[in-house]
C-alpha cells in the first residue's frame, strides 16, 4: 500500500516488505493482551533480549476479550514501533525501534482449537498476561471447558488442561495485572476453574507441582498511540505505522518467582531493570529502611558532632533537618508503599524520636553499625544509584562518617573483631581507605567499590568532615537542598513557571540546567527556557498557549508584552474521541447528609426564602429578623437564607425565563428542608404561574405568600415560617454513600498557580468521585475556549460531541451579537497572577474537569440527570456560574483562587488557595489549601481534601457559612422595561 506524505515522498505502511532481513524467533511466550501496555512493555523487553541474541524467542498474542482491536496488527504483519520519550539520566531520550517479538494473534472465540493447539508446542513456556484489574476473575457461568471461557482464567485453564493431558512440562505464568499478589490470585481462581468443571485431582496436582505461578509489579507509562505526533513520526520514520507505541525510558518490573527466571528469562542481563526475588513484601522494608535505617544514617554523624543521644539530634535544628530530608528525599521515594501511608507512618516515627522519657544513646545504636548499614541503607543506597545514576548524599554521608567513627580517634568502635581488624588496617593508608573498605566482599557481600563515583564521593566526604566537622557539612549540603524556584509542568514545554519572584540576573537550576533570568519574573509567571523565535508557539501544559510577537531570549520574562493569544473566530470541530480516564479504586466511602421524602440527598437542611422579585427583598429581610427572635438555635437548620435579587418584574422573553427557572431549582433543591416563596403580587413572575411551574412539591415544605393579598404580610409569612419549622422538626443526618454527591467545579481569581496546584487537585477529586459513582459539574463556558478540544475529544458518544460544540459556538455567537470580541480574557486580577492569554487560562481552567468522558451537557437552569461529568452552559462570572451550579442541583461548590474572594452561593462554597501566599493572607476566605501540591504528592493532598469534601457535606461549615455570605446571582442578557 502506498500513501502519499507531506513534502510528496511516497512511503509504504510497515510491513514485512520493510524489514527484510527480520529474524524469525520460536515462539516462547503465549502473550494474553495486545494492548499499547504490553506492546510497550513486555515486547520491547523482549525485543532487548533478542538484540542481544539472549532469548531468541517471540510471542504468540491471545485476545483476552471478544472486543474488536480498533487497528489490526496482521495488517502490518505483526511489525510496530516503539518510541521512547522522555528524560532519563539527566538527559532527553528519543528513540525509535521496530518490534519484531508479536509472531501472530490468536481470537480464541473464533479459533478454539488452534488455541488449544498451543499446548502441544514445548519452546512454549511463559506465560504473560496483562488484561486488566478486572481480568482475573472467576465467572461461575463458565461452566463448560470444551468452549471459550469468557474470563481470562477461564481460558487459561482449559488451555493447561490440554497441556496435562499430552503429559507436557508446565509454564511459568508471570501477570501483569495491577492487583495485590496477582499471581497468587490468578492460580486460586485456575483451581476454582478446575473444581467447577470436575478436573481429575491428578490434574490439579499437576498445577502444583509443574507450573510456578509468579507475583509481579510492572512500572512503565505507556501512553500509547502518539496521535498528535503520529504524521511527524511517519515522515521521520520513512513508513506509515498505525500501531506504534510511545512509552516512557523508565521501567521496572519486580517478579517474584525462582532465581533461575534471571538464566531462562534473562531480561536483567539484557541491562533491563527487572528485579526477581523470592519476596516482595513491602512491609518489612518499611521498616527495615524507614524506621531502623534513619537510626542507623544519624549515629556516625551524630558521635562526630558531639550529640549523645536521639533526642539530642532530634532537638537539634540542623540534625532535625538532616533525619527529616533523608526519610523524605531519599528514602520514601523508593519505597512500594502509598507516599500517604509512608508520611503517615514517618510522622509517627518522628514523633517517637523525640521521645523525651528515652534516652536512647547513640553509642548502643552504633553497636555492629557496619552490618547495620548494610542491611538497613545500603540497598537504598544502591538502589538510588541505579534509578538515579547519582548517589544519595545523605546516606554517603552517613556511610563516610561511620567510616571515620571506627578509625577510633574521636570514639570506640564496638563490633567484631574481625571487622575492626578491617578498619584498622585500612586507616593506615587514609588515602586509600574508602577504596579497601568498600572493596571488601567479608564486609559487604559484594564489591562495592564497583558502585559508580561511591569510592570518589565516600573519600571527599571524609576529607570534609575531617576538615569542618560534621555539622558544617550538613549545613552546607541541606542549604543546596533548598525548594525548586522553576517548575515545568510538561515536557514539551519551552517555558516555566516561577514558584517565587525571582530577581533579574539571578542564576535558578532545572533539571541541572543553569538558567539566569534577564528580568524581575514575579511569582506564577512565565521564564523562557530557551530561545524563541518571533511568532513561534509558546508551551505550556504541553500545548500552545500562544505566539511571541518577538525574539525571546532564554531567560526572558513572557507575558502580556511579548505573547499574544492564538485564537481568532470560529472554528469547525470534528469528533475524535481520545478517553484516557483515570480510575481510583471503590472505597465505599459515606457522609452524613438529610434523605429527602422524594429520594433526593440533601447535605443541608436549609430554610430558603425565595423571593419571586426584588421588590420584597427588605421585607423579607425584616421577617428573618423577627423568626430568627423565635428561634436563636434555628431548630434542626443548618441556615436560613433569602435569594435575594433585583429580578421578576420588568424581564421579558429569555430574562424572565431564567429568573424563574433558576429560583424554581432553588425551591426544589435537595439542600432546602424548606421554602417560603414570597411575591408581592403585581410582578411578571405571578406566584400562580410559579406554583404551577414547580410542578410535584411537598406542601408541608413549600409555603407560598403574596404579600399584597394579605392584610400583615410579616405576621402571615411568620405563620407559615413556623408550619415549616414544626415540619423539618424531625428531620436528622444519615450515613449516605458519597455517590450520591453532586459537586460543582469553579475556579475565580485564578493565577499562575491554578492550572499546577488548585484545578488539577479539583480534577483529581472528579475523577475520585466519578469512580466511586458520584457527579460533577464544569461550566464557565468562555473558559473552555482554547481548551473545548480536548473536552470534546472526551465526549462519551457523538450526540455529547455535538452538544459541547453547539455549547460552544452559541456562546461566541452570544458575544458576537453584543459586537464584543470572543478572546477579550484573561481579566487584569489573572494577568497580574502570571496568566497571559485565553488559552493559558483555559488550559489551566479546565484541569478541573480531570479525565472522565463528558456524558451531558445542561443548558442554563437545567438539572444534573446523568451519573459522571457533565457540562453547563454559563458565564465565567463567579457568582453566576455558582449559582447556576448550584440550580442544577449541586451540593456543594469548590472554588478555586490565587487572589482571594469572600463571596459564597446558596449551597456551601469551598474556596481552595491555589497558594500558600492568599491562604495564610486570607485564612477567614478559604477553606482549604492547594498550595503544598509544589512539594508534596497529589495522592496524599487528594486524600486530604476527600476528607475535606466529606466533612462539609456532613456539616461542618465552610467559610462562606460562617461569615453569613449566601448570594444569589442570575444570568441577564436582554432588555430591561
Amino acid at each position: 500500500m502506498l500513501t502519499c506524505a507531506k513534502g510528496g515522498n511516497i512511503v509504504k505502511k510497515l510491513s514485512k516488505q520493510l524489514k527484510p532481513n527480520r529474524s524469525f524467533f520460536p515462539e516462547k511466550v503465549i502473550q494474553f493482551g495486545s494492548g499499547n501496555f504490553m506492546r510497550g512493555f513486555l515486547n520491547w523487553q523482549l525485543q532487548q533480549m533478542n538484540n542481544q541474541h539472549l532469548f531468541n524467542g517471540s510471542a504468540v498474542l491471545v485476545k483476552p476479550t471478544r472486543h474488536p482491536s480498533k487497528v489490526s496488527l496482521e495488517e502490518q504483519d505483526y511489525l510496530y514501533t516503539v518510541i521512547l520519550e522522555g528524560f532519563f539520566q539527566g538527559e532527553i531520550v528519543h528513540t525509535s525501534e521496530i518490534i519484531t517479538t508479536a509472531n501472530r494473534l490468536i481470537n480464541p472465540y473464533d479459533e478454539w482449537e488452534t488455541y488449544l493447539q498451543l499446548a502441544e508446542d514445548e519452546e512454549l513456556a511463559f506465560i504473560i498476561s496483562n488484561t486488566t484489574e478486572a481480568g482475573i476473575q472467576f465467572d461461575e457461568k463458565d461452566c463448560l471447558i470444551d468452549q471459550p471461557s469468557t474470563s481470562f482464567p477461564g481460558k487459561l485453564t482449559a488451555l493447561l488442561y490440554k497441556r496435562f493431558q499430552l503429559k507436557n512440562r508446565g509454564f511459568t505464568i508471570i501477570p501483569c495485572e495491577l492487583i495485590d499478589r496477582n499471581g497468587e490470585k490468578l492460580k486460586e481462581v485456575v483451581l476454582q476453574y478446575a473444581s467447577l468443571w470436575n478436573l481429575e485431582q491428578d490434574f490439579i496436582n499437576w498445577i502444583h507441582a509443574e507450573n510456578t505461578f509468579c507475583c509481579s509489579l510492572v512500572d512503565r507509562i505507556v501512553p500509547g498511540y502518539p496521535r498528535d505526533q503520529a504524521e511527524l513520526l511517519n515522515q521521520e520514520h520513512g513508513y506509515i505505522d498505525n500501531l506504534m507505541v510511545k512509552a516512557e525510558p523508565y521501567l521496572l518490573w519486580v517478579i517474584e518467582g525462582p532465581q533461575e527466571l534471571k538464566e531462562t528469562f534473562p531480561l536483567k542481563k539484557a541491562g533491563l531493570n527487572v528485579i526477581v526475588t523470592n519476596d516482595m513484601t513491602p512491609y518489612r522494608e518499611r521498616k527495615v529502611h524507614l524506621l531502623n535505617g534513619p537510626h542507623t544514617a544519624m549515629v556516625p554523624l551524630g558521635l562526630l558532632a558531639g550529640l549523645e543521644t536521639v533526642e539530642d539530634v532530634m532537638n537539634d535544628k540542623d540534625f532535625a533537618f538532616f533525619v527529616n530530608h533523608l526519610m523524605s528525599q531519599e528514602i520514601i521515594p523508593l519505597l512500594p508503599l502509598p507516599t500517604e501511608e509512608l508520611n503517615t507512618y514517618a510522622t509517627s516515627i518522628m514523633e517517637r524520636f523525640k521521645n523525651p522519657f528515652i534516652r536512647h544513646e547513640l553509642t548502643s545504636i552504633a553497636l555492629n553499625s557496619v552490618s547495620k548499614y548494610k542491611a538497613r541503607l545500603l540497598p537504598l543506597l544502591i538502589k538510588y544509584q541505579e534509578k538515579n545514576q547519582e548517589l544519595p548524599p545523605l546516606m554517603t554521608a552517613s556511610l563516610a562518617a561511620l567510616f571515620l567513627t571506627y578509625r577510633g580517634s574521636q570514639y570506640k568502635p564496638n563490633d567484631s573483631q574481625e571487622v575492626l581488624e578491617v578498619f584498622s588496617k585500612a586507616w593506615k593508608n587514609p588515602e586509600t581507605v574508602a577504596f579497601t573498605i568498600l572493596g571488601n566482599k567479608n564486609l559487604w557481600e559484594k564489591d562495592l567499590s564497583t558502585v559508580p563515583d561511591l569510592v570518589d564521593e565516600v573519600t571527599t566526604y571524609i576529607h570534609k568532615l575531617r576538615k569542618d566537622g560534621a555539622r558544617a557539612v550538613l549545613k552546607k549540603m541541606l542549604n543546596k537542598k533548598q525548594p525548586p524556584s522553576l517548575l515545568k509542568l510538561n515536557e514539551r514545554d519551552n517555558v516555566a513557571v516561577a514558584l517565587r519572584p525571582i530577581t533579574a540576573s539571578e542564576t535558578l537550576y532545572l533539571d541541572s540546567i543553569s538558567i539566569t533570568a534577564n528580568h524581575d519574573i514575579p511569582q506564577g509567571h512565565k521564564i523562557a527556557l530557551t530561545n524563541i523565535r518571533t511568532s513561534t508557539n509558546v508551551i505550556k501544559y504541553g500545548y500552545p498557549i500562544g505566539h511571541t510577537l518577538k525574539e525571546i531570549t532564554r531567560g526572558d520574562w513572557l507575558h502580556t508584552h511579548n505573547v499574544k493569544t492564538n485564537l481568532d473566530g470560529e472554528l469547525k470541530y470534528s469528533y475524535q474521541q481520545d478517553i484516557h480516564q483515570v480510575k481510583y479504586p471503590k472505597k465505599n466511602l459515606t457522609f452524613q447528609g438529610y434523605r429527602r421524602a422524594n429520594g433526593k440527598v440533601g447535605i443541608r437542611n436549609d430554610l430558603y426564602i425565595v423571593p419571586t422579585v426584588g421588590c420584597v427583598n427588605g421585607t423579607a429581610e425584616y421577617m428573618l429578623k423577627e423568626f430568627e427572635a423565635l428561634h436563636p438555635d434555628l431548630g434542626t437548620f443548618d441556615n436560613i437564607t433569602i435569594l435575594k435579587h433585583p429580578y421578576g418584574c420588568s424581564q421579558l422573553g429569555e430574562d424572565h425565563e431564567n429568573t424563574r427557572s433558576i429560583l424554581i431549582d432553588a425551591v426544589k433543591h435537595p439542600n432546602a428542608g424548606g421554602v417560603l416563596v414570597f411575591g408581592l403580587g403585581c410582578e411578571n413572575n405571578v406566584v400562580a404561574e410559579f406554583k404551577e411551574l414547580l410542578g410535584d412539591y411537598d406542601a408541608s415544605r413549600v409555603k407560598f405568600l403574596v404579600a399584597q393579598e394579605v392584610g400583615n404580610e410579616i405576621d402571615a409569612g411568620l405563620e407559615r415560617l413556623e408550619e415549616i419549622y414544626e415540619a423539618a422538626k424531625y428531620d436528622h443526618r444519615e450515613p449516605i454513600p458519597i455517590a450520591e454527591l453532586n459537586i460543582g467545579l469553579k475556579c475565580g481569581g485564578s493565577d499562575g498557580f491554578s492550572g499546577i496546584t488548585a484545578n488539577p487537585l479539583l480534577g483529581a477529586f472528579s475523577d475520585f468521585l466519578i469512580s466511586q459513582g458520584g457527579s460533577t459539574i464544569l461550566t464557565e463556558v468562555p473558559e473552555m475556549f482554547g481548551a473545548e478540544q480536548m473536552l470534546m475529544a472526551r465526549a462519551e458518544n457523538e450526540q455529547v460531541f455535538e452538544d459541547i460544540v453547539h455549547l460552544i459556538n452559541d456562546f461566541k455567537q452570544y458575544f458576537h451579537s453584543y459586537g464584543e470580541p470572543v478572546y477579550e480574557n484573561p481579566s487584569p486580577g489573572n494577568k497580574a497572577g502570571g496568566i497571559t492569554t485565553l488559552e493559558d487560562k483555559s488550559l489551566g481552567c479546565t484541569q478541573k474537569a480531570g479525565t472522565a468522558p463528558v456524558v451531558d451537557v445542561l443548558q442554563y437552569g437545567e438539572k444534573i440527570s446523568k451519573k459522571g461529568l457533565s457540562l453547563l452552559q454559563a458565564p465565567g462570572n463567579d457568582l453566576v456560574a455558582s449559582s447556576a451550579l448550584a440550580a442544577a442541583d449541586c451540593h456543594l461548590v469548590l472554588f478555586t483562587t490565587g487572589r482571594g474572594t469572600p463571596f459564597g452561593s446558596f449551597v456551601p462554597t469551598v474556596k481552595v488557595a491555589t497558594n500558600s501566599t492568599i491562604y495564610e493572607h486570607k485564612k477567614h476566605w478559604m477553606d482549604f489549601n492547594a498550595g503544598p501540591l509544589l512539594e508534596r504528592q497529589m495522592n496524599e493532598v487528594l486524600e486530604e481534601f476527600i476528607e475535606k469534601v466529606i466533612a462539609v457535606a456532613s456539616g461542618e461549615k465552610t467559610r462562606n457559612e460562617a461569615n453569613g455570605v449566601r448570594e444569589i446571582a442570575i444570568f441577564k442578557t436582554g432588555v430591561t422595561l
